[in-house]
This record gives structure tokens, C-alpha cells and sequence, in this order.
């Protein structure tokens, strides 16, 4: 069975204001969440101290986080490497 995806306010801006090149890469990510837990092309790692959130690398630049829980993907952010700080802080923060 295939998983639900959505997309948070920020990541539906982030992924806009990305060039065409970058938001296909970051669409093809998105499409392969669909069969999440199962095999995916890009490497995904769960987040420490967070419950069911992960992060995938999406070439050198950006990282996708998200979450996932009952057959939901809920895509949080995309972000490049100067966000991810900010957006951990924030993260944990409302799950405290």
C-alpha cells in the first residue's frame, strides 16, 4: 500500500523557489516516499531524539526532512545546509 504525502506551508515555498533543475530532483525524492519504508534511491537517515522524523540527502546542497508515521509522509522542510541548524532548533523546541 502506498503512503500519503504532504507537503508543510515551508516546504511547498522552499521547493517553488528552487530552480527547475533542483525541484525535479527534489520531486523525484518525493515521489520514491510513496513506498517509504521500502527501498528508497537516496540515503535517509532518522533523526536523533526526534520520533519519526528523518532527513534525505538530496545532492550536495539540500535535505529534505520529513516525517512519517501510520502511512503519512508530512514533508517539513527543505533546506540547505545553513537552515538545517534553525530548523532543528525550532523542531525540537515544539516537540518538547
Amino acid at each position: 500500500m502506498s503512503n500519503t504525502i504532504s507537503l508543510d506551508d515551508k516546504a511547498q515555498i522552499a521547493l517553488d523557489a528552487l530552480r527547475p533543475s533542483e525541484q525535479k530532483k527534489v520531486e523525484s525524492v518525493i515521489s520514491q516516499l510513496h513506498e517509504f519504508p521500502g527501498s528508497l534511491l537516496a540515503q535517509v537517515k532518522k533523526i536523533k531524539d526526534l520520533k519519526d522524523y528523518f532527513i534525505i540527502r538530496i545532492g550536495y546542497g539540500y535535505r529534505l526532512v520529513f516525517q512519517y508515521a501510520n502511512q503519512e509522509v508530512k514533508i517539513i522542510d527543505i533546506v540547505n545546509q545553513e537552515r538545517l541548524d534553525n530548523l532543528f532548533s525550532s523542531v525540537t523546541k515544539e516537540n518538547s
